[in-house]
């Protein structure tokens, strides 16, 4: 089984931005029901944590 990278997306619809969607190779994971990222003043890290709603 390959590793792949799960990146952070921006979508847009008509030019607007509407949100953010988790990616890999190009291709939105399907089933996304939320993504949070999260900042903490101490951590230059962003915390993000996604839900899928399983089939």
């Amino acid at each position: 089984m390959s590793e792949k990278q799960v990146k952070l997306s921006r979508l847009y619809k008509g030019g607007h931005f509407k949100g953010y969607a988790l990616s890999v190779d190009g291709m939105l994971l399907s089933n996304q029901q939320q993504v949070v990222i999260e900042t903490h003043s101490r951590d230059i890290h962003p915390t993000l944590n996604g839900n899928l709603h399983s089939q």
